[in-house]
């Protein structure tokens, strides 16, 4: 099962590297119809190697809502402690259950925030659809990818919202 992450530059000169080359990968670049990550992982911590300063932080993701013909869901990063880092990116994204092949794929544009909380800090993932009682239900969630930088070291991660059911494609 593919997983997808992006992340943001910032801390030390090895994580600035790395996170760049990943940071650099597009979607077209993914696999047509990943599936999403297996395992939340939706806490995060890092800190300087030899020491106890570590920064931990928790990545959201709210269960969408529907209205005005738009599926939309909000995804981020809160509760930093015992203060923020030095570099954060969160990219919220929605996703849709399919019926016919039974597998999940990305439904919207993935939103994207470089900001640290306080306060949280959230962006958008939204997809327009066609709501009809004939159709089958399909399932919206989204996940949030995630990535906090402190000092030399990095952690990265992921959360899963509930599913919201609509007949709406």
């Amino acid at each position: 099962m593919n997983v997808r992450r992006r992340t943001v530059l910032g801390g030390g000169a090895a994580a600035i590297a790395a996170m760049a080359l990943a940071g650099s990968m597009s979607l077209a670049a993914a696999a047509p119809h990943p599936g999403p990550p297996s395992k939340p992982k939706p806490h995060l911590a890092a800190g300087p190697a030899g020491t106890e300063d570590t920064v931990t932080c928790e990545l959201v993701a709210q269960k969408p809502n529907y209205s005005g013909g738009v599926v939309t869901g909000v995804g981020g990063i809160d509760n930093c402690t015992p203060h923020k880092p030095d570099a954060c990116t969160t990219e919220p994204e929605l996703w849709i259950w399919m019926p016919g092949p039974q597998q999940w794929a990305p439904a919207g544009a993935p939103g994207r925030t470089t900001s640290c909380p306080p306060p949280r800090r959230t962006a958008p993932s939204s997809q327009r659809c066609h709501e009809s009682s004939s159709y089958p239900k399909y399932g919206y969630k989204i996940i949030t990818t995630g990535t906090i930088v402190y000092g030399s070291s990095h952690d990265s991660g992921n959360a899963q919202s509930d599913v919201l059911y609509l007949r709406c494609v």
